[in-house]
């Protein structure tokens, strides 16, 4: 059985590295908003939302693997329509157009619209994710080079170390490390 996400459908073996998959929330308060604003009843264990229904604030990253991690009161907000298709296929093209050939034509259209939209909705999170990596990187650089004080921690200013006449480096208070 391959796991997919319970409102896109997207499925985790087809999805791309930068998707994440998320169980249901055990805690109960958070497990009904969840479900409130998806608009469904009830769940089987195996349930899982991708990513791509989280805005980036509802992630921080993970302090021992450095993956990012959903943060535990973070509720769906984005792309929440479950079953596009089908509720677009319940509406009877004689309402939309005179012509069903026409209604054909711009359902087609905005079908190929919502794909592009969504293609480039995952450019832009593929995006975001290297950028948060690299804010990472420079986070750990900064703190690596505050504790090897090359980086004031007062101003955030690069100082060069100093040295005496015997070799012995000094902090920025005169004392020798």
């Amino acid at each position: 059985m391959v796991l997919s996400c319970l409102v896109c459908k997207l499925k985790i073996n087809t999805a791309d590295k930068s998707v994440s998959f998320h169980k249901f929330p055990k805690n109960e308060n958070t497990k009904t908003k969840w479900l409130q604003v998806l608009d469904i009843a009830d769940i089987k264990p195996s349930s899982r939302i991708c990513s791509h229904h989280f805005k980036a604030e509802d992630f921080t990253l993970g302090t021992l693997n450095l993956k990012l991690r959903l943060k535990w009161t973070a509720i769906p907000s984005i792309n929440l329509k479950r079953n596009l298709q089908t509720d677009l296929s319940n509406v009877q093209t004689n309402d939309v157009s005179k012509s069903s050939v026409e209604a054909k034509m711009c359902l087609e259209v905005a079908m190929e619209e919502i794909k592009e939209q969504g293609h480039k909705i995952r450019q832009l999170k593929k995006k975001v994710n290297r950028l948060e990596s690299v804010v990472c990187d420079l986070r750990s650089l900064i703190k690596e080079l505050k504790y090897k004080k090359f980086l004031s921690k007062s101003n955030d200013t690069l100082s060069e170390p100093s040295l005496d006449e015997s070799g012995d480096e000094f902090n920025n208070i005169g004392e020798i490390k």
